[in-house]
């Protein structure tokens, strides 16, 4: 079994020195040493590193050269690529890989670890053996990622279902607990709850993308004052309270919506789910604020960043749906 592994950083690439955390060159290779140390050669691995980066500080600029080095292992022929990451953009990362590979490409894990490797409460190197495990077993085919919370087995995720982080907590869930499935004692289990369809979605996307996506997500909270829309939006993502709404008797609100409209930026709205509404969800048309369909915001605002950049966009003006390229819940 042959397994290209790209390194790009984060904590799994690091040392500790004092208070701080940083990238270490040859940090990298340690987690292929433990993991031949305790498992064994359970698989020849290869190499690349397109960049070394802490995952706070990745911008949408990174994402092609990422998208790149994945693409040329696809066409060599692996049976598996793992991507080491850093947990603070992981979901991001996951996501944009989903949109752009689709369904039917090897499996594809973004690997990452909550603490440095050696530190005790360490999930990376049971993560990196649940990628190679998954990978071994052809349990599945695209984008995941594999992450053992904190007293729980190591969950195998859709690599769009990634739900954000809580503050200070660095567990892992998907949307709506759809995982794909879990490992427990070295078996893995398919979740019988997780269903997904095709939705043939697939993004690409040029060399030469920005750093700044072009999209502006905006969260609420009661007293909010909404920003001017920035002349060079191209979108806009609405966070929402947990029922979907937001506070449409807001005048800032009202003033935003009429300002995206005179720029034609559009406005999407995240976080609803189907079912009854609560009556200031009637004002959503008037303001002009679409709503998509319940998935991951995460993915959400990755999608928008793909339909303005992608060479294969399906334009701005098509309703965004589906919590996968690829893939939407059944």
């Amino acid at each position: 079994m042959k397994i290209l592994v790209i390194f790009t950083g984060g904590t799994i690439g690091s040392s500790s020195s004092g208070d701080y955390i940083s990238p270490d060159g040859g940090r990298p290779y340690k987690l292929l040493d433990l993991y031949t140390q305790k498992y064994g050669a359970a698989a020849e691995f290869d190499t690349a590193c397109p960049y070394t980066v802490l995952s706070e500080n990745m911008d949408c600029s990174y994402y092609p050269r990422l998208l790149a080095a994945v693409n040329e292992g696809l066409s060599a022929g692996y049976d598996g690529i793992i991507v080491t990451h850093g947990s603070d953009t992981l979901q991001y990362t996951a996501a944009m890989l989903s949109y752009t590979l689709g369904l039917d490409c090897a499996p594809v894990l973004l690997v990452s670890s909550n603490y440095v490797l050696e530190d005790p409460r360490a999930n990376g190197l049971t993560n990196m053996a649940a990628a190679v495990d998954f990978i071994a077993g052809k349990y599945g085919r695209g984008v995941f990622v594999p992450y053992a919370n904190s007293g729980e087995p190591c969950r195998i995720h859709r690599g769009s279902r990634l739900m954000p982080h809580q503050p200070f907590d660095d567990c892992v869930y998907s949307f709506g607990d759809s995982h794909f499935g879990h490992f427990k004692d070295g078996n893995f289990i398919r979740n019988k709850d997780y269903s997904e369809k095709n939705s043939g979605i697939r993004y690409e996307i040029g060399d030469n993308c920005s750093a700044e996506s072009g999209v502006l997500w905006i969260n609420p909270y009661p007293g909010m004052k909404y920003p001017p829309v920035p002349a060079d939006c191209r979108a806009v993502l609405l966070g929402s309270y947990h029922s979907g709404t937001l506070c449409t008797e807001s005048e800032s609100l009202r003033a935003f919506s009429e300002d995206a409209k005179s720029k034609g930026v559009p406005l999407y709205l995240t976080g609803a789910s189907d079912g009854q509404d609560y009556e200031s969800c009637r004002e959503y048309e008037k303001l002009g604020i679409r709503v998509l369909p319940a998935a991951s915001p995460i993915a959400m605002y990755i999608r928008l960043w793909l339909e303005s950049v992608s060479k294969s966009t399906l334009g701005m003006e098509v309703p965004v749906g589906g919590d996968y390229a690829g893939s939407e819940k059944g």
